[in-house]
């Protein structure tokens, strides 16, 4: 008996181990020509049509957009074409995506090298100053009151992928990780399977997580985790985040707000979360362009590109909850898999997840150019809008910080099925309801259609994406802590030599903590102020009202300015300080009939 089982054993192993190899090679040397991706576009197409084009398993979230005349313009296999056939009439763009994004990389990514090496050579700092402020050394970034976005400055360090349609491969990718932690050991954690049990892709993949936090500063800390490169062609959701870390890395020590940053917070990045589909394009199509959108999972009789699921409808949470939001088809885009968390990616990340607190995410896709939240599966039960709306009950801290991600980048923000169409499976609705954790969740959609360029985008716009995602990235990070804005709220004519400034504060960070107000003279007409007392007890988005008594000089001259610094801190940090000027009875040009005062009763 012992002889037996001596003699079956290499047997069985040998059977399994040549299983897993055909099985793993099978992705790497499929024969077929790659499933080709036409651009379509469908005439003003009605809600119920929409509801068609999703029932036939077409994606209606990443790169599906309305034009100005409302046509629908949407990026599909030839296997999906098929079905669109039969369920309406449609106009082709674009014959071939593969070729179309290829070709034009190879044309415009030499350019778009020289122009980065030029934008690196010449970097220059943002004019700060308004009419009321006169220095913001703390605070620039989420206190900005100017009409025009900071020109975030190119990171020494940033890379275009090197042939690959500008985008970075998996192993340019791990590269730049590692020249991370080697230029910066004590803010940035080495790569790590972000998998607790040391989990794999099919293919035999780590899915890498690293850490930015200023290993030397102790303690717990407000978490946010950012993800990219879930669907493996959408360039963006990767180059968006190393831009993001290297800006962090390089800036620390010459930008307080940024050291706030990463001294008291910890930023967890996963910038491939789907690195076998990244492979598969780069091997599909070297110059860029490749089409695969889903992770490698073999479903059947799907040709290249068709194989996979889509793990952006292979979480938990909703999963399969109706045929519009995914797909049961094995061959559509949209293919949910068997079963939530069937596939090692989602289960990863799932499981990392759970290890952690984490008050906010930002999951990166392309394109619409559009920040999406969660609930993403339904809005109406059963998607019938004859039903009343079903809210999360934190649909207001979702527009308050969309809005401030979106600022000036004028992305369209809201819940999928408001702005774009239900999609259920999604990471957004286990992040924030299924895992328990409560976390605000966001899928931007970076890049736009006309005159930047898809899924791969022309080169010379993968920086220009980047840096429209570095606010969102960044009011993530900080309002996961304990973290307010202050609203001045004074008129800038002072008429009275006793009175008070007045101020708004509103916290807008998950993290509950004490802020502190101070408002310093720095004008010898300002002869005594009397600061407020500590604000505690504030709940989220909470806005108060807050008055410090000032008496100027009996002496001071009409126009004449009066200078004070304001710091607004939480105990940790100081989130906010600049110096704010009015003036004594000074000649008006104009007079507004709108009180701030009043204003600041009704929500400012």
């Amino acid at each position: 008996m012992k002889k037996i089982t001596y003699l079956l054993l290499p047997v069985l192993f040998f059977t399994t181990f040549l299983y897993s190899q055909s099985t793993h090679e099978s992705h790497k040397t499929k024969t077929e020509p790659n499933e080709i991706y036409k651009k379509i576009k469908i005439t003003n197409p009605s809600s119920e049509m929409m509801n068609k084009l999703g029932r036939i398993g077409l994606d209606l979230d990443c790169g599906s957009q309305f034009d100005s005349n409302g046509d629908l313009l949407i990026e599909v296999s030839a296997y999906e074409e098929s079905k669109v056939k039969k369920i309406t009439s449609y106009q082709v763009i674009i014959e071939d995506m593969e070729s179309f994004y290829a070709k034009r990389a190879s044309k415009n990514l030499p350019q778009a090298k020289s122009i980065l090496k030029t934008q690196k050579l010449s970097k220059t700092k943002s004019n700060n100053k308004t009419t009321s402020l006169k220095s913001t050394t703390y605070g620039n970034i989420t206190h900005r009151f100017e009409n025009t976005e900071i020109d975030w400055a190119v990171p020494t360090n940033f890379q275009l992928g090197a042939s690959f349609g500008g985008c970075l491969t998996v192993d340019e990718t791990l590269a730049q990780l590692d020249l991370m932690r080697s230029l910066y050991p004590n803010l940035i954690t080495a790569k790590v399977n972000a998998s607790p049990t040391d989990q794999r892709t099919i293919e035999g993949r780590p899915v890498y997580v690293v850490k930015i936090s200023n290993s030397a500063i102790a303690g717990t800390k407000p978490e946010t985790l950012y993800t990219g490169m879930t669907h493996s062609r959408e360039v963006s959701s990767l180059m968006n985040l190393t831009y993001f870390m290297w800006y962090l890395l390089e800036n620390y020590a010459t930008d307080p707000d940024v050291k706030n940053l990463v001294d008291h917070h910890d930023l967890y990045f996963i910038p491939i979360v789907n690195p076998d589909g990244l492979t598969y394009n780069q091997t599909q199509s070297p110059t860029g362009g490749g089409m695969q959108r889903k992770n490698r999972r073999d479903t059947g009789a799907c040709t290249t590109y068709l194989d996979g699921i889509d793990l952006n409808r292979n979480w938990g949470t909703y999963w399969g909850y109706d045929d519009q939001g995914s797909s049961p088809d094995g061959c559509d885009d949209t293919y949910r898999g068997t079963a939530g968390f069937s596939e090692a990616e989602t289960t990863i990340i799932k499981d990392f997840f759970l290890l952690h607190n984490f008050k906010t995410s930002i999951n990166h896709h392309s394109y619409k150019n559009a920040a999406l939240h969660g609930r993403a599966a339904f809005y109406h039960p059963n998607n019938n809008t004859a039903n009343a709306p079903v809210l999360t009950g934190r649909e207001n801290e979702y527009y308050q910080y969309s809005h401030d991600m979106t600022q000036f980048s004028r992305y369209a923000y809201g819940s999928s099925p408001n702005i774009s169409y239900w999609n259920n499976g999604n990471c957004n609705d286990w992040m924030n309801e299924g895992s328990g954790k409560n976390t605000l969740c966001w899928t931007p959609e970076n890049g736009a259609t006309t005159g930047e360029g898809g899924f791969w985008p022309t080169p010379t716009q993968i920086t220009p994406i980047a840096k429209r995602a570095v606010r969102m990235n960044f009011i993530a990070g900080f309002y996961s802590g304990v973290y307010a804005k202050l609203h001045d709220l004074t008129k800038s004519d002072i008429t009275s030599t006793s009175g008070t400034l007045n101020f708004g504060l509103e916290r807008v960070g998950q993290t509950s903590g004490n802020f502190t107000l101070t408002v310093t003279p720095i004008s010898s007409n300002i002869l005594s102020v009397t600061n407020v007392a500590v604000q505690s007890g504030m709940t989220v988005l909470e806005q108060r009202n807050l008055d410090v008594n000032f008496t100027l000089s009996p002496t001071i001259a009409n126009k004449e300015k009066i200078e004070f610094e304001v710091t607004l801190s939480n105990g940790s940090y100081i989130i906010y300080k600049t110096r704010i000027e009015k003036y004594y009875n000074p000649t008006s040009i104009f007079t507004s009939t709108a009180n701030p005062t009043t204003l600041a009763l009704a929500g400012w």
